[in-house]
């Protein structure tokens, strides 16, 4: 609880190079992002982004700081204790949303399996089961409701894509949620008691563990094992390296199929290596 606080925030863009963009907010599209800041100038000063352009960013939606335990200090070494538990190649972003808004995310999947630590103010959670990848085979089941690809709130509350809530809670500082790859969810922070002020700004990190990332899964170890022995795909028809593996036929096959092949490697197999 209160580990990493709004006057954190300031003093990281204060004292780093930060980057960071904004989410849309539009929760029957796709989440889309967009620099918060665009350099004014080609000196260091003019270059890096300001506590002004993150304030004005957060009246719109939230600001995304991808990476931030490779830039903060005082995150990195939970991001490499992270790694260090895991063995495995793990991320740590950080979301931060003022209060009020009534969709910070659109309903979205993720490619990593994340651990969400709450560590200012307060933030409203739904999840989901993973919609069913048959109804939709060309979509990315790591990426639905991302880009162009919509996944409404209304179709997740009607089981559309044989979704089901799992979870509709509220995180508050020092709470910690685990949200599984592929396991759509959606987040606003709406409270009748919470004023927009600084203090009350919600700030969350999620610990991303990046097997899909890393094609760590034994659907990227089957193709890699088929294109080192020069045998063509046709059960998939993934024969060249950009195409990719979560969409087309892979999405039609049974689901204890599908479901074995698309399982990660296990968390410490990178110990014995």
């Amino acid at each position: 609880s209160g580990f990493f606080t709004f006057e954190d925030l300031k003093k990281a863009l204060e004292d780093d190079f930060l980057d960071a963009d904004r989410g849309s907010t539009d929760n029957r599209k796709g989440w889309k992002v967009a620099a918060v800041s665009t350099p004014r100038g080609s000196s260091f000063e003019d270059a890096r982004m300001t506590l002004d352009e993150v304030q004005a960013a957060l009246t719109k939606g939230t600001v995304i700081f991808n990476t931030a335990g490779s830039h903060i200090p005082k995150l990195a070494g939970a991001t490499l204790a992270c790694t260090d538990a895991a063995a495995l190649p793990c991320a740590l972003n950080m979301y931060v949303t003022a209060a009020g808004k009534r969709t910070s995310a659109p309903p979205h999947t993720d490619r990593q399996d994340v651990i969400v630590v709450q560590t200012q103010g307060k933030k409203h959670w739904k999840v989901y089961s993973p919609p069913d990848p048959a109804m939709k085979p060309e979509a990315d089941m790591y990426a639905r409701g991302k880009g162009d690809d919509n996944l409404p709130m209304y179709s997740l509350e009607e089981g559309q894509y044989g979704c089901k809530k799992l979870l509709d809670v509220t995180l508050e500082e020092g709470d910690v949620l685990f949200i599984p790859a592929a396991f759509p969810h959606t987040t606003d922070t709406i409270f009748d008691d919470v004023e927009d002020i600084p203090e009350n700004t919600s700030i969350h990190t999620t610990f991303n563990f990046d097997t899909y990332v890393w094609d760590l899964s034994y659907l990227s170890a089957r193709r890699l094992a088929l294109m080192r022995a020069g045998v063509a795909d046709s059960c998939l028809g993934q024969d060249k390296v950009e195409d990719s593996q979560y969409v087309g036929k892979v999405n039609s096959l049974p689901k204890e199929i599908r479901d074995e092949l698309m399982s990660n490697f296990p968390l410490d197999f990178l110990d014995d290596m």
